[in-house]
């Protein structure tokens, strides 16, 4: 139920992303957690700095796709250029993309994605 999340906006056309900070990934495993999220790409190199795992604003439940903020653009981009498009966790090929994020850290409700795929 994408209606929920109005503040996402979807790609038209294929031209890439620009690299930032922080990036999206999708398809993630039905049960992981952020802190799994977290410990699997840190156990890939990644260098951290928040995951927020959206989820189901009824169930709670996950939607399999979470925001990474890395600790710096050059951090992210590393991490992108190694693992895009995608890489494997508990055998789900999560895809990797950048977000454009509008606002303040702590305002969470301004992730905007380039791209939403179900």
């Amino acid at each position: 139920r994408y209606e929920d999340h109005q503040d996402y906006y979807y790609k038209e056309d294929d031209s890439p992303t620009e690299p930032n900070i922080n990036v999206v990934l999708r398809n993630l495993p039905d049960r992981v957690q952020e802190h799994d999220i977290q410990k699997t790409l840190e156990s890939m190199g990644a260098s951290v700095d928040e995951v927020s795992l959206i989820r189901d604003r009824d169930t709670g439940e996950s939607r399999k796709f979470a925001f990474v903020r890395f600790t710096s653009v050059g951090h992210a981009i590393q991490f992108v250029e190694k693992h895009s498009p995608n890489f494997y966790m508990k055998n789900n090929r999560v895809r990797i993309d950048y977000c454009n994020k509008e606002g303040t850290r702590e305002d969470k409700t301004e992730w905007k994605c380039s791209e939403v795929i179900k």
